[in-house]
């Protein structure tokens, strides 16, 4: 059963990447005024959403990988440049597919200990198969 959900999650990595390619080449055609332009969104922009988006992964990775990550804020600007978070975003992109791709089942088969944003330390199953949807 692991071995299957490493493939799905290959997969899933796979899809992330064609997705955000797809994201940021239409975010692109928009000028920086109205990337950042203050919209009725919880992260206040397009431009605050892909900062956030950027901000969970780092952090989901992070864990996975068994690193303390330091809390930036879930609606931090990690970059206020639209291209330097786009390259930021294909390197992030990269590192997802080379995690997914060097899964085994021994580590779906572990649990996670993380420190969450509010400081909380979590023990639990792991996240990758505690997943209702599979």
């Amino acid at each position: 059963m692991a071995h299957s959900l490493i493939s799905h999650f290959q997969m899933l990595a796979q899809y992330n990447t064609l997705a955000n390619r797809k994201l940021y080449a239409v975010c692109a055609e928009l000028d920086d005024l109205e990337r950042k332009r203050i919209r009725p969104a919880f992260f206040k922009s397009i431009h605050g959403t892909l900062n956030h988006v950027m901000v969970g992964d780092r952090i989901w990775l992070n864990r996975f990988e068994g690193k303390e990550v330091p809390s930036t804020g879930l609606d931090a600007i990690l970059y206020e440049d639209f291209d330097q978070l786009w390259q930021a975003r294909v390197v992030q992109d990269e590192r997802i597919e080379a995690f997914t791709a060097s899964l085994t089942d021994d580590f779906l088969n572990q649990s996670i200990r993380y420190r969450n944003n509010q400081g909380k330390h979590s023990h639990r199953p792991h996240p990758l198969t505690d997943c209702p949807l599979l």
